[in-house]
């Protein structure tokens, strides 16, 4: 099932050019589309940090990142480091802090 038109052979030659060309022109193209995506990423990050996802996310994974070395040590190395312990529970209390900005993000805003 097509869901869009059929490219015309000008469109299809234009992109196999694009994809597969090489030049001055194509590389000046490439750069201008890498720099567009580089500035909407930096953007979405900046987005994401205003309302408290970035902050949370980063928490979080830092978070199961810290769990993960915490089991590693009990099993692995059947010892634990004191200052890797702690900064596993500074992680996860710094969770417990962002989730509320994180789910109020999210949450659609009630009017009245």
């Amino acid at each position: 099932m097509r869901i869009a038109r059929k490219p015309s052979p000008l469109a299809r030659r234009d992109s196999l050019t694009f994809r597969s060309g090489s030049g001055g022109p194509l590389r000046r193209q490439r750069a201008a589309v890498a720099c567009a995506l580089g500035a909407t990423a930096s953007l979405g990050a900046v987005a994401l940090y205003q309302t408290g996802l970035l902050t949370a996310g980063k928490a979080g994974v830092d978070t199961l990142a810290g769990l993960y070395l915490f089991g590693e040590q009990l099993v692995k190395h059947r010892t634990v480091c004191p200052w890797c312990t702690a900064a596993a529970a500074a992680h996860l209390a710094t969770v417990a802090l962002t989730a509320p900005d994180a789910l109020a993000a999210v949450r659609p805003p009630t009017l009245g």
